[in-house]
């Protein structure tokens, strides 16, 4: 199977990697700053023509991985537009165009993006990045419905706090978990899943509850 991986430089894009290829698959790798035989992928300036002939530099496609992701600066974005749009065009806008290139290109497989427990209803103090989530996670929902009839699986995991980098500066609480544990349950979820996932599954009755948050509490979290 030919698995592409956008984003494979990110920490758990990398773990990602090493599961898939200890299990045999090809890989295509596609980052911002490629090395080795890596692709180059930026979704802030995207370009679809090149993007697709590397896709298919493997073969037909199998799946498509999506790690992108940019938490950014939730205060900064307040005021700062151009922040804002890096925000939102990292985790949504540019996501997006990549998945649905890879899409068209595909008769089977998975698409698998990986998303965040931030979109099902963000907080304030990372609102920039968990409305931008949500967007994606809709937009997942969409394309879902639009390829399931040619056999397509697209699962959007909704990650909980994940030990990277990305959250390094931030208090650590007792639902992290590792970037090698999280990388085999998405690997699995690849396998064999369809729809939402929750990583740790805990995280679905924690995100039911925090629904349930009336609005005069929620926006003070």
């Amino acid at each position: 199977m030919a698995i592409a991986i956008l984003g494979a430089t990110s920490a758990i894009g990398r773990e990602i990697a090493q599961v898939l290829e200890s299990s045999g698959h090809q890989l295509i790798l596609f980052a911002r700053n490629p090395a080795g035989n890596m692709k180059k992928l930026d979704v802030l300036d995207f370009d679809e023509s090149l993007f697709r002939r590397d896709l298919l530099s493997g073969g037909p496609l199998d799946g498509v991985v999506l790690c992108v992701g940019y938490l950014g600066d939730n205060e900064r974005a307040l005021s700062d537009s151009h922040e804002a749009a890096r925000i939102l065009d990292t985790n949504f806008t540019g996501s997006a165009r990549a998945l649905d290139s890879a899409a068209e290109l595909m008769d089977h497989g998975f698409i698998l993006a990986l998303s965040s427990v931030a979109g099902d209803r963000p907080r304030r103090k990372v609102l920039a990045y968990g409305r931008a989530k949500a967007m994606l996670n809709d937009h997942l929902a969409r394309l879902r419905a639009r390829v399931s009839p040619r056999g397509i699986r697209v699962i959007t995991v909704k990650l909980g706090s994940v030990d990277t980098r990305m959250i390094s500066h931030r208090r650590k609480h007792p639902f992290v978990i590792s970037a090698s544990d999280a990388a085999l349950e998405i690997v699995r979820a690849g396998e064999n899943a369809d729809g939402v996932v929750y990583l740790p599954g805990k995280w679905r009755v924690i995100m039911g509850v925090m629904k349930l948050v009336p609005a005069f509490v929620y926006k003070r979290l």
